[in-house]
């Protein structure tokens, strides 16, 4: 891919600007908070992924994985007592961790799922964090960049569509 313009970087920019300022109004506009598990929603998947739209499903699956787990070590000690708690989650994340290695079960065990167990267990998310509001973030930002990228996707592949039958020979 050729190095942008300075003017084509300015509107990407600007783009982008805009692009979050919406996202964070209309997270307000829901009451939802937690609207940084979308921003890591989307650098992960346009950053990190570069938009492969063939990962997509792994990567929003991962993603809620990972929340889910950070959900477990909130919740865990908390129902099961302290110890028996930290034990459990532990546990669930050496067997994440093993299919990881592996390269098994990779809808959800996968670099979006560690990524966003990461997020979620950071100390100050979990003591503040209210983890529905990240899940319910999470699912809007997945669905609005789905749909995004699926239609720019369509969009592209019906254009070189039109482009190989105008490069066709004519008969």
């Amino acid at each position: 891919m050729a190095r942008p313009s300075v003017v084509q970087a300015l509107l990407i920019v600007l783009a982008i600007a805009v692009g979050a300022a919406a996202f964070i109004g209309l997270n307000f506009g829901l009451g939802l908070k937690e609207y940084y598990a979308g921003f890591f929603f989307i650098f992960f998947w346009l950053g990190l992924e570069k938009g492969d739209l063939k990962v997509f499903p792994s990567t929003a699956a991962g993603a809620f994985f990972g929340v889910a787990l950070g959900f477990a070590l909130h919740e865990l000690p908390a129902l099961l007592g302290a110890g028996p708690g930290m034990l459990v989650f532990l546990g669930l994340v050496v067997v994440t961790l093993f299919f990881l290695v592996r390269q098994q079960l990779q809808i959800v065990a996968n670099n979006s799922a560690m990524l966003f167990l990461t997020l979620s267990t950071v100390v100050h998310i979990q003591g503040h964090a209210d983890f529905r509001d990240m899940f319910e973030s999470l699912a809007l930002t997945v669905a609005l960049v789905g749909s995004v990228a699926w239609l720019v996707g369509r969009q592209q592949a019906n254009a070189a569509a039109r482009n190989a039958a105008a490069a066709a020979p004519q008969t």
